[in-house]
């Protein structure tokens, strides 16, 4: 589920959903799905046993976005995690990880206790053309909106760079 396109959610009664349209509501009274909603959501429509929305709800406070480079401590994990999931299934090295925009980029991870369990990349041109690419959330916690928030803070990240123009690319896992 994503977050980002401005649906109003009110807590749903299962017996009842209503359906609301765009023109009807008033001006500013649109707003990103928090969280806290998509777990509720989820619950609602049982997606989720009991268990795993206590354990998503727990995971949500302990979970870091941090932006690194090359040289963080968190950098080597980053690579274990993309390589596992865009190079190792198809036969490719791990050196065709280092592509020409490797150096060249920066990376947001997000983490729980020192454990990279999402990446994504970020590279900006002179022309201030930006490229996101390598999105991915660990299978273990893929649906747990990770993704979404991991790409909220590049596209801030960008937007607070002065960036024109953003791509994304097809390499994502999430």
């Amino acid at each position: 589920m994503c977050a980002s396109f401005g649906f109003k959610v009110v807590k749903l009664k299962r017996v009842r959903i209503m359906n609301i349209k765009l023109s009807d509501l008033k001006e500013g009274s649109l707003r990103e799905i928090t969280n806290d909603e998509i777990i509720y959501l989820k619950s609602i429509y049982d997606i989720c046993t009991e268990e795993e929305i206590a354990f998503m709800e727990r995971l949500q406070d302990k979970i870091e976005y941090v932006f690194i480079d090359n040289k963080s401590h968190l950098y080597e994990q980053s690579i274990d995690l993309r390589y596992d999931e865009f190079y190792k299934n198809f036969n490719r090295t791990r050196e065709s990880i280092f592509d020409e925009f490797e150096d060249k980029s920066i990376r947001i991870v997000a983490c729980i206790d020192n454990k990279v369990i999402g990446n994504a990349r970020l590279f900006i041109d002179e022309e201030k053309n930006a490229e996101i690419t390598q999105v991915v959330v660990h299978k273990e916690y893929r649906g747990m909106n990770i993704g979404a928030e991991i790409m909220k803070k590049l596209l801030l990240y960008a937007k607070d760079n002065n960036v024109r123009k953003q791509n994304l690319m097809q390499d994502i896992c999430c």
